[in-house]
């Protein structure tokens, strides 16, 4: 009970100050900071230097444990900072408790030399002095004053290109003083209308403006009506803003991290800023903005699913790798197009299957080649017609088999030459009609001999030669009959 009385006795005895960070360096890392009090320390460094000074522990709220690395830690606190708190060591000003944080108006900079100042004289900053210590961007338009928010808006990325449709020969920009009103390609046509030749109007998309929204142009902003109002888009101009004091709770670290949680009506926003300028900010609209000034890594340890709803637009200014150790699945229930503008290589190490369920068409501008290691099969359930405006060669270096069922014709316009290395055999089921309009010659350097089972006709309305007058033939006619000029 005595223990009890003694306790309570002190705590009768507390005594308050006000005073100003000079030391946050704790060696025990407790979040403890000296700090000169107002009425208790004058602000001769030279008599109580900021080393002499007792170290002050914070007061953390409720919801921090303040244990075992739980809760919220005890730092964000900085050199010059406004603090009020109690003693509770009474009379002996020594074991200071630190309660909250006072804002203020600094209207100027006490040289770092004297007490009561930051000993490093970076705090207060130049662009808050004569002003509320609350963020700028906590304080309706004086947010358009705040480095982030500017250094955001003036570095929007715009004219983002999108992919255009296999067939357009060649693509504008929206900004060609010679495209037509009604351009052929135009996006608002239908992409299966454009006719190869033709040119495209390339879609283009900008980043949205921050806060605010938007496509428009880093020239202008949309106002709280939705319309489209100009400004100059400098660091420190005054602009609308959407947020209002005191909705949007900020929390800024001194070297700009920025978190934004904004309650304006109509104006609800959720912001994380990097100093770098990597950000992301859900803006009022639910939409949100993503921007990462370095490299982005994502690594998922199991699946992932994506859902969207509407549009994609992907643009890539660099390569793209995409590497699938297992199966890979695409369906696409409309068109599919695909445009390369460079090379395209394809290399299957297992089978290849293609199913085209109605027609075909393949293109090839320059050269084909094709080479096939093993067999080659095909089967044409229809007609199949073959067109050559130039030379056709096809060399064989084993056998040959044509199996036509039906009807074979071959129309020549011009000479047909066959030559053969080895014997050559005609089978026929029916009737042989050779016909020619000139002469028709048939030359052996060995015997020539025509066997027919029935008759054999010989019809000329002229002279009917063996031999000649300097090579004399030796002909061999076998028959049971032989009529000459019946």
């Amino acid at each position: 009970m005595d223990s009890i009385n003694s306790s309570t006795q002190k705590l009768q005895n507390l005594q308050h100050f006000m005073g100003v960070v000079e030391d946050r360096n704790d060696p025990l890392n407790l979040g403890r900071v000296r700090v000169r009090c107002f009425g208790i320390h004058n602000d001769n460094k030279e008599l109580i230097p900021t080393d002499a000074l007792p170290w002050a522990t914070p007061i953390m709220p409720f919801n921090s444990a303040s244990i075992s690395g739980i809760g919220i830690s005890p730092t964000g606190v900085v050199e010059g900072t406004w603090v009020f708190g109690l003693f509770i060591d009474g009379n002996f000003m020594q074991q200071p408790l630190i309660l909250g944080t006072i804002p203020g108006q600094p209207q100027e900079k006490i040289p770092n030399d004297v007490g009561f100042s930051d000993p490093s004289g970076i705090y207060p900053k130049e662009k808050y002095l004569k002003q509320s210590d609350v963020n700028k961007l906590a304080r309706g338009e004086a947010a358009w004053g705040e480095e982030s928010l500017a250094q955001k808006q003036e570095g929007r990325t715009t004219g983002i290109p999108t992919a255009v449709p296999p067939l357009a020969k060649e693509v504008r920009k929206p900004d060609d003083p010679d495209l037509p009103p009604e351009p052929v390609g135009h996006p608002s046509n239908n992409v299966r209308g454009i006719e190869p030749g033709s040119f495209y109007y390339r879609n283009r998309w900008d980043e949205p403006n921050p806060r605010v929204g938007g496509q428009a142009s880093d020239t202008c902003f949309v106002d709280d009506g939705g319309n489209s109002q100009v400004w100059e888009g400098r660091v420190g101009s005054v602009k609308p803003n959407k947020s209002t004091y005191p909705r949007n709770h900020v929390y800024s670290t001194e070297s700009g991290h920025i978190m934004e949680y904004d309650d304006t009506p109509n104006a609800e926003r959720i912001h994380q800023y990097h100093t770098k300028g990597t950000f992301y900010e859900i803006q009022p609209d639910g939409s949100r903005v993503t921007k990462v000034v370095g490299d982005d890594y994502e690594i998922f340890m199991k699946g992932k699913n994506v859902v969207v709803e509407g549009n994609m637009n992907l643009t890539v200014k660099g390569d793209v790798r995409l590497f699938v150790e297992s199966n890979m699945y695409q369906e696409v229930k409309g068109d599919y197009h695909l445009r390369v503008d460079g090379d395209m290589v394809t290399k299957i190490q297992g089978n290849e299957q293609k199913i085209v369920m109605t027609d075909k068409a393949t293109q090839v501008n320059g050269n084909r080649r094709m080479r096939i290691s093993k067999n080659d099969t095909g089967t044409t359930e229809g007609d199949t017609e073959w067109k050559y405006k130039g030379t056709s060669n096809s060399i064989h270096s084993n056998t040959v088999f044509v199996n036509v069922t039906g009807f074979e014709r071959h129309f020549i316009s011009k000479s047909f030459t066959t030559q053969t290395g080895g014997n050559t055999n005609f089978t026929v089921g029916g009737d042989t009609n050779i016909k020619s309009v000139s002469n028709v010659n048939i030359e052996t350097e060995s015997m020539l001999n025509m066997d027919s089972t029935f008759d054999t006709t010989i019809d000329t309305p002229t002279k009917f030669l063996v031999g000649d007058n300097t090579l004399p033939a030796n002909t061999i006619i076998k028959s049971t009959r032989i009529d000459l000029n019946p």
